[in-house]
């Protein structure tokens, strides 16, 4: 059989339907602009065009205007909350009935678009919760390079999600003071769900060292019947374990690197630290949590 004497011009397809328009085969009575009526040859430019558009920019992102429906469980746009939440209409959170697995899961990476961060490029982080309730998906994401989004969030893509278990990292953008009372950790905290195992790695910078008498108190906080097992290997070890561990530092350091197995039972939610020193009487920015779901649960 003799070869194929057509090349198909896939190297000079454009993203432009709505605009330009193009792509071949194109005559002058079949526009394939947005609300035009057309041929088959303005469908196939189309597709060509889509194809072109999300081989590019967007391979690695599902599009989810908030205003699909029903091809996205929203039926509006989504919106803003705070610098690093947003709310989206509709559960996220499970398998939809359109044969969605669940969508805003932690660990996915995601991107919005804003006036300051427009597309195709947008504002891209990572989830590190989401919860449904009375209707409403609430997503927390840490944008990446410290940035935040505002007012003007217009639209949410997902990442195309990771055949491996997802990695968590997070850190400190501002100092927090502590006392002797046990105080919550602020920033290095992660939601995670039901039945789940983690292995969470605290990098703690303090602001002084723990001197003769001291301590440095660190206890997890997370949802009813967690089980944790704490480790910290700074000029000697000390272990920690059960659903209410508690570790006593009294290593003159002022760095502490603490390894945590979490367990959660049947209830989801928030896993942090919990400090409290009577002579450090800060944790550092800069200070860390990097989080390992163990794969297959």
């Amino acid at each position: 059989m003799p070869p194929n004497p057509v090349t198909y011009p896939y190297s000079t397809w454009e993203p432009d339907a709505s605009g330009a328009d193009s792509n071949h085969p194109v005559t002058l009575i079949d526009p394939m602009s947005a609300g035009s009526s057309n041929d088959a040859a303005g469908w196939v430019r189309l597709l060509e065009s889509q194809m072109r558009r999300r081989s590019s920019v967007n391979g690695c992102w599902e599009e989810w205007l908030g205003v699909n429906t029903p091809y996205s469980p929203s039926s509006a746009a989504p919106a803003f909350i705070d610098a690093h939440n947003f709310s989206l209409t509709g559960d996220w959170t499970t398998a939809s009935a359109g044969n969605y697995g669940p969508i805003a899961v932690v660990g996915r990476r995601i991107k919005v678009y804003t006036t300051g961060n427009p597309s195709p490029v947008g504002l891209q982080g990572t989830i590190t919760a989401a919860s449904f309730a009375a209707g409403i998906t609430t997503i927390t994401a840490f944008w990446d390079n410290s940035l935040t989004i505002d007012a003007s969030l217009n639209e949410v893509q997902f990442g195309i999600p990771a055949i491996s278990a997802p990695t968590i990292s997070l850190f400190k953008e501002s100092l927090q003071v502590i006392n002797n009372t046990p105080s919550a950790e602020t920033a290095l905290v992660l939601n995670i769900g039901a039945n789940e195992r983690w292995l969470f790695r605290f990098g703690l910078y303090t602001n002084g060292t723990i001197g003769g008498g001291g301590s440095f108190v660190l206890s997890p906080s997370g949802p009813g019947s967690t089980s944790y097992n704490m480790a910290v290997n700074s000029s000697g070890v000390a272990v920690a374990a059960g659903t209410s561990p508690t570790l006593t530092l009294t290593m003159t350091n002022n760095y502490f690197a603490l390894d945590m197995f979490v367990a959660t039972s049947a209830t989801p939610g928030n896993v942090t630290l919990l400090y409290s020193s009577n002579n450090i009487t800060q944790v550092l920015s800069g200070s860390y949590l990097l989080a390992n779901k163990l794969a297959g649960v």
